[in-house]
């Protein structure tokens, strides 16, 4: 797993994921003062399974990132944050087993019926 020290990630607005964490299996960024919105780098990054970005401030729509390009993603927390539609974030993730959403309160919309429908799910 990698990890950074805050001081590390600077403005993470303007991070930018590096080549050095390209395999990696874990993006935990969470319990922070990240503001703003997702970041469309997160995408593409093969052997990403597990991303927490839980406790943060991040805001706008899940569906920023295209989820469906991390083909090992199984398990996503966005807990505490302050995003504002799921859209068709994760349509298109066939090995997803837990989607933990709670305590953003900003959320409106339908539930996507898509989520409802996912054999996979064993945690939502």
């Amino acid at each position: 797993m990698v990890r950074y020290r805050w001081k590390d990630l600077g403005n993470l607005s303007t991070f930018h994921i590096s080549l050095a964490i390209v395999y990696a299996a874990s993006a935990l960024i969470l319990n922070s003062v990240v503001a703003g919105n997702l970041l469309p780098n997160l995408q593409g990054l093969p052997l990403l399974a597990k991303v927490d970005l839980g406790y943060n401030n991040l805001n706008g729509s899940i569906d920023t990132i295209n989820w469906g390009s991390l083909p090992q993603l199984t398990y996503v927390v966005l807990n505490d944050n302050a995003f504002t539609s799921i859209g068709n974030a994760f349509n298109n993730t066939p090995k997803m087993q837990q989607l933990e959403m709670a305590s953003n309160p900003n959320l409106n919309g339908t539930f996507p019926p898509y989520l409802l429908n996912m054999t996979t799910f064993n945690q939502m």
